[in-house]
C-alpha cells in the first residue's frame, strides 16, 4: 500500500533543529550569474565576446537592483592576469576581452563574481575556461583507462537492504562510455546491465553480510576494468525513489535496530521548504508525493533524525525551460551588399532577453556544456564536482539518465549548514561608485553653483557651492575613457573651470580561492579528423579589425545617456556681434521663434503650437552631447558661454525625444574677445572605471573558405537580441560568407523566468 501525503510545515521542536538551521541559513537572499560566451577557442588577434546574465535566486528572474559585476582573468595556473568591473543593467551585462600578444596558448579561466556573494560560504561565483590556440595537431586515442564512480542512492549501501548503486563509467578524459556492467558476488557474476551513451547506469542488489562485491565494467573492444564495492554498512536505511506519472513515490526500508523510529522527511530548495514526520512500522514506509507539490527544479530530500541528516537524495523536477528552438527562420540576401539577414521567428509569445553566436557548421570551438540552463538549473545546488558531472552530460539527456546523475550528485549545503554559523551581511551590494569632488582653489563671494555634465550612464546635476569644496556623489556610472566636465557657474551666469580632483573606489573584494586545476582537466570532444598547423591558422586571422565603442541602455529608473550627434538643423557659430546684439541664450532663443521662461533659476523652451502625443511642448535641449533633464542652470547664462547653437525645428531622426525640436549647445573651447583664454568646463578623463561596451565587429579574415575558418572561426555575435510577446519575431543582418550553412547558438531566460539553450542549424544559400 502507498500512502498519498501533504507536506505541513513542523514546529521547532529539539528534533527538528536541522530545520531552524535550514532555515537561518538561507535568511539573506542569494544570488546568482552566468556567462555565455560565442566561442571558447580562439587565436591572437581575435575577441572573447560575452554576455552575462545575473538573477535572483529568490525569484529565479533576472536581477533588476545588482549593478557591479567583477570579471576577473586567470591563467591555468590560477595567476590573475587582468581584472575589471562590468555594469550590469536589468540583470545583464556585456563584456569583451581582446585576445592579445599577452595571451600564450594555453587554458584560461574567466572568474566572475559581486562582492554580495563574499557574505556565502558556498558565493555561486560563475567560473569558466578559453583556450588560445595557435594550432591544433591531430588527437591521439586516448590510452585504454576506465573510470568507474559509484554512489549509492542511500549515501551507503547497507547489508540486507534493497539498495540502488548509481555508476558512471568514463575514459581518461571524463567522457561517458557505453559498457557492459557486471556485478560480482565472491567473484561470481550475479547481475549484467550496460550503461547509457552517457556512461550512465543504475544497480539495484541487497548484499549480504560475509559476501564481497565489486563491478566490473568491459567496453565493446573487450578492455575491463573491476571497482570494489566497500563501506557496506550494518545499520541504516535506504531509500529507492521513482517517478510514476504525476507522483513521486519513496520506498523506505530500515535495519531491524531502527524500527518504529520516528524520522522526518525534509525538502527544500534552499530558503523554500516542505517537511512531514514519518514513522516506519515494520521496517518500512511508502509513500506518493504529488509532484505540484515539489519545487520546480533541483530539490534537494533529506530524512532527518533527531536534528541530523541521515541520508540525502537529489531530485530533478522538470521544468519548463527550452532546450529546442520551437519556430522557423528565415534568409534573404541585402541587394549590393556582402550581408544577409536572418529572421527567427518564434511559435510561443514571450518576452524574451537573449544572446546569440553564430559559428560556421564544422566548428570545433563552440563549448555547449557552458549553458544558461545547466549553470542556473544545478550549479547553485551542488558541489563542484557534481556540478561538472552535470556540465559533461548532453543536454538531451534522458530523464532516466538525469535522474542517475542526481543520485551520484551532492548537494553544497546539507554538511555546510551543520558546520558553519548562518551568513552575516558583511558585505553590501555596491550600485556604481561614490565619487568624491574636491575643488582645489579658493572659492569667490559669486561663485553659486557646481555643474556637472552628464555621461552616457549619469545625469547632469547641479549643487549650491555655499562656501563648500568637497561634493560626494552616490551610484555613479564613471566608464573608462569617457570625459567628465564640470563648472562654477557665477551670479552672473558665467561659466569656468575649476581647478578639481575627482576620486572614485570600487567596493569588492574577493575571497574565494579557487583550484583551478579541477577545471583544467575538464575535456571537450574534438574532432579527430581535425589538424590544423601554425601557418595555416596565421595565415587566415592575422587581420583583424579594431574595435568601436556602442552604448547599451541604462535601467527604466534612471535617464538614458549617450552621446548624441545631430546631423539635422541649422548650425550657427556665436561670434563676438551674436553676443553684443542678445548677450542672453534666453533672448537669442525667443529671436529664433521659442517661447523661453527664464527666471528665478527657471529656464525652459517650449515651441507655441503642441506637437507631441504626451502633451506637452517642451524643446529638447542637448549640451555637449548629453540630453539634459534639468535645464535650471541655463537661467540667465550669457550667451558668451557658447561656441555654438544648432537648431533642430522638426526633430526629425530623434524619436520621442525631439518630438518638439531639439537644440543643440556646444560649450565655448576658443576665446570669443581674442585674449580671453579663460577654459569654461574642466575635463577629467576617466580612469578605473567601468569596463567600455564595445560593438562587435567581424574580424576581417583572409578568407572564409578554408579549413581554419570554417574550424574556428567567428560570423556574427549577437549579445542583446530582445523579442516582445507582441512580435514573436528577431531579425539580425550579419556578413556573408558564402558559406552553405552555419549553427545559431542561442542562450537567454524570458520576463518570467523560463530559461532558453538551443542550437539552430541553419542553411545560408537556397
Amino acid at each position: 500500500m502507498v500512502l498519498s501525503i501533504s507536506f505541513v510545515f513542523l514546529a521547532y521542536t529539539q528534533e527538528n533543529s536541522y530545520i531552524k538551521k535550514h532555515q537561518a541559513y538561507f535568511e539573506i537572499p542569494r544570488e546568482s550569474l552566468f556567462i555565455h560566451l560565442n566561442k571558447s577557442k580562439l587565436v591572437k588577434q581575435e575577441s572573447l565576446w560575452l554576455k552575462g546574465y545575473a538573477i535572483n535566486r529568490q525569484t529565479d528572474k533576472l536581477h533588476q537592483n545588482l549593478r557591479n559585476v567583477n570579471l576577473a582573468i586567470y591563467n591555468y595556473r590560477g595567476e590573475l592576469l587582468n581584472s575589471e568591473m562590468l555594469l550590469a543593467n536589468e540583470g545583464v551585462f556585456l563584456g569583451q576581452i581582446k585576445i592579445d600578444s599577452t595571451y600564450q596558448p594555453g587554458k584560461y579561466f574567466l572568474k566572475a563574481m559581486t562582492n554580495y556573494m563574499n557574505n556565502f560560504k558556498e558565493p555561486d561565483v560563475f567560473i569558466e575556461s578559453f583556450e588560445v590556440i595557435d594550432k591544433i595537431d591531430k588527437p591521439e586515442l586516448p590510452k585504454q583507462k576506465l573510470i568507474i564512480k559509484t554512489k549509492p542512492e542511500n549515501q551507503h549501501l547497507i547489508y540486507d537492504l534493497n539498495n540502488n548503486l548509481g555508476i558512471r563509467i568514463s575514459n581518461s578524459n571524463g567522457i561517458g562510455l557505453k559498457t557492459s556492467i557486471e556485478l560480482l558476488e565472491n567473484n561470481k557474476v550475479v547481475k549484467k546491465i550496460k550503461s547509457s551513451k552517457n556512461g550512465l547506469a543504475l544497480l539495484n542488489f541487497r548484499p549480504q553480510q560475509g559476501k564481497k562485491y565489486k563491478i566490473r565494467a568491459t567496453t565493446a573492444g573487450g578492455y575491463s576494468e573491476d571497482h570494489l564495492i566497500s563501506d557496506i554498512r550494518l545499520s541504516g536505511i535506504s531509500l529507492q525513489l521513482n517517478k510514476v506519472k504525476d507522483y513521486l513515490l519513496f520506498n523506505i526500508e530500515a535495519t531491524k535496530d531502527l524500527n518504529e523510529e520516528n524520522f522526518t522527511l525534509f525538502i527544500h530548495q534552499e530558503e523554500k521548504f516542505l517537511s512531514k514526520k514519518i514513522k516506519l512500522e515494520k521496517l518500512n514506509k511508502s509513500l506518493a508525493i504529488s509532484i505540484d507539490q515539489l519545487f520546480e527544479g533541483l530539490n534537494t530530500i533529506l530524512i532527518l533524525k533527531e536534528g541530523q541528516p541521515v541520508l540525502e537524495r537529489l531530485f530533478f523536477n522538470q521544468t519548463s525551460d527550452v532546450k529546442k528552438f520551437n519556430g522557423n527562420y528565415t534568409i534573404n540576401q541585402i541587394k549590393n551588399t556582402d550581408s544577409i539577414q536572418v529572421s527567427l521567428n518564434f511559435n510561443e509569445k514571450a518576452n524574451l532577453q537573449l544572446s546569440a553566436s553564430i559559428l560556421p557548421k564544422d566548428q570545433i570551438t563552440y563549448n555547449t556544456n557552458n549553458s544558461i540552463i545547466k549553470n542556473f538549473r544545478f550549479r547553485p545546488y551542488l558541489t563542484t564536482e557534481s556540478y561538472l558531472l552535470i556540465k559533461t552530460l548532453d543536454q538531451s539527456i534522458s530523464i532516466k539518465e538525469l535522474d542517475i546523475a542526481m543520485i551520484m550528485s551532492e548537494s553544497r549545503y546539507t554538511k555546510n549548514i551543520l558546520k558553519y554559523q548562518r551568513p552575516k551581511l558583511n558585505y553590501k551590494r555596491q550600485n556604481g561608485v561614490k565619487q568624491t569632488l574636491n575643488i582645489n582653489q579658493k572659492l569667490k563671494p559669486n561663485d553659486i553653483l557646481l555643474l556637472g555634465i552628464g555621461t552616457r550612464f549619469n545625469k547632469e546635476f547641479t549643487e549650491y557651492l555655499n562656501d563648500r569644496r568637497k561634493f560626494e556623489f552616490e551610484n555613479r556610472y564613471p566608464i573608462n575613457s569617457e570625459i567628465q566636465k564640470f563648472a562654477i557657474i557665477t551670479k552672473q551666469r558665467n561659466f569656468k573651470a575649476p581647478k578639481i580632483k575627482l576620486n572614485h573606489k570600487f567596493n569588492f573584494q574577493d575571497h574565494l580561492d579557487v583550484d583551478f586545476s579541477k577545471y583544467v582537466t575538464e575535456q571537450e570532444k574534438i574532432d579527430s579528423e581535425t589538424a590544423l598547423s601554425s601557418s595555416r591558422i596565421v595565415a587566415n586571422f592575422t587581420n583583424t579589425n579594431q574595435l568601436d565603442e556602442v552604448l547599451i541602455s541604462t535601467s527604466k529608473n534612471r535617464e538614458k545617456k549617450k552621446e548624441i550627434k545631430l546631423t539635422r538643423g541649422d548650425k550657427e557659430e556665436i561670434t563676438e556681434d551674436e553676443v553684443k546684439r542678445f548677450f542672453k541664450l534666453s533672448v537669442y532663443l525667443r529671436y529664433k521663434g521659442f517661447k523661453v521662461l527664464d527666471q528665478q533659476g527657471t529656464f525652459s523652451v517650449q515651441t507655441f503650437s503642441q506637437r507631441s502625443i504626451s502633451g506637452s511642448n517642451e524643446v529638447a535641449i542637448i549640451l555637449d552631447g548629453a540630453r539634459l533633464t534639468d535645464t535650471s542652470f541655463l537661467s540667465n547664462v550669457p550667451l558668451n558661454q557658447f561656441e555654438s547653437v544648432t537648431i533642430n525645428k522638426s526633430g526629425f531622426g530623434e524619436g520621442l525625444f525631439g518630438a518638439n525640436g531639439v537644440i543643440k549647445l556646444e560649450s565655448r573651447k576658443t576665446a570669443i574677445y581674442g585674449d580671453d583664454k579663460d577654459q569654461l568646463f574642466t575635463s577629467i578623463k576617466i580612469e578605473d572605471g567601468f569596463a567600455p561596451i564595445k560593438k562587435f565587429k567581424n574580424p576581417n579574415y583572409t578568407f572564409y573558405n578554408t579549413l581554419a575558418f570554417k574550424n574556428l572561426g567567428t560570423i556574427a555575435w549577437f549579445p542583446n537580441l530582445i523579442m516582445k510577446s507582441e512580435n514573436p519575431k528577431l531579425s539580425f543582418k550579419m556578413v556573408d560568407t558564402r558559406l552553405k550553412s552555419a549553427v545559431i547558438f542561442i542562450e537567454g531566460i524570458s520576463k518570467n523566468g523560463q530559461l532558453h539553450s538551443y542550437k539552430i542549424p541553419i542553411k545560408l544559400t537556397k
